[in-house]
């Protein structure tokens, strides 16, 4: 038995190799289960019994098999895409949850005294912003920040504009910028850059502990990071990504965070305020 097993497994060799001499499509395959060798062209099936049947098309101008570049193509665009979604629908879900637990708990205890400096020179306080009777969108962050803060201070923008011509809302949102770096924005700084966005955009700084008590304030996190070794005024800062919306007696409202939208932050503030004129009313 040993022998005809030997002699048919060398004849079965060397028909395959007649076969690929005679046709280049010839495909070879090795059964693991039976020692067997399946074989398949374009125009026959030359195949040995197996547990199983094994069927390659193969189809002239196309690869070597059934997986092309085109497919892979097709299967690393549909993976990323698939990704990109879960991740992001991940995240809005993320915020979805800070945002039913923070109206579950209530309210944090966030705002407080603070004196600065606004871009005009004059002192401006807690009191001062009450006694506008004006509601507040504020935000922190500092003029030499790259990216977040313009992309911030433009979303900001585009919210109280749109705030502004709802009818039952009206110009009543006062966008607010307070700078967390105190070293290098100056006033005249902060009135420079705060031209850049919304026209009644009120820009506020002031002294290191002035800044850092408003901050504390609001539970405001910021640092000094990426500190240039020969240039000390060359760094940037770590900050909270984060805008309140105070009411016209000074108490917080809500806050919205890098993953609010747009559209999402002004539905929210239309209804905040109806219901802050609604209670004023009673």
């Amino acid at each position: 038995m040993k022998v005809l097993s030997q002699g048919i497994r060398t004849w079965t060799v060397a028909r395959a190799v007649s076969l690929r001499r005679a046709n280049p499509n010839v495909r070879c395959w090795r059964n693991s289960q039976f020692e067997s060798r399946i074989y398949h062209s374009s125009k026959k099936n030359y195949s040995s019994k197996s547990s199983k049947d094994v069927k390659q098309v193969v189809r002239k101008g196309q690869g070597l098999g059934p997986i092309s570049w085109t497919s892979l193509a097709l299967a690393g665009i549909t993976g990323a895409g698939l990704v990109y979604y879960f991740v992001t629908e991940k995240e809005k879900k993320q915020a979805a949850a800070v945002q039913r637990n923070t109206k579950a708990i209530g309210k944090p205890k966030l705002g407080g005294q603070w004196t600065l400096v606004d871009h005009t020179g004059r002192p401006v306080t807690d009191a001062t912003l009450r006694e506008k009777g004006e509601f507040a969108l504020l935000y922190f962050g500092f003029t030499y920040c790259p990216d977040i803060c313009p992309a911030e201070l433009i979303k900001m923008k585009k919210i109280v504009e749109k705030l502004d011509h709802i009818e039952d809302v009206g110009p009543v949102v006062l966008p607010v910028f307070i700078s967390v770096d105190p070293k290098r924005d100056g006033v005249a700084q902060v009135s420079h850059y705060i031209k850049d966005f919304h026209p009644r955009m009120v820009g506020l700084t002031g002294t290191p502990d002035q800044v850092a008590s408003a901050c504390r304030a609001f539970r405001v996190y910021h640092s000094v990071a990426d500190q240039d070794e020969e240039d000390e005024d060359d760094y940037l800062v770590d900050h909270s990504i984060v805008m309140y919306l105070i009411g016209p007696d000074g108490v917080f409202l809500d806050f919205y965070t890098q993953l609010t939208e747009v559209d999402e932050a002004v539905e929210r503030i239309r209804k905040v305020i109806k219901e802050v004129r609604e209670e004023t009313a009673n």
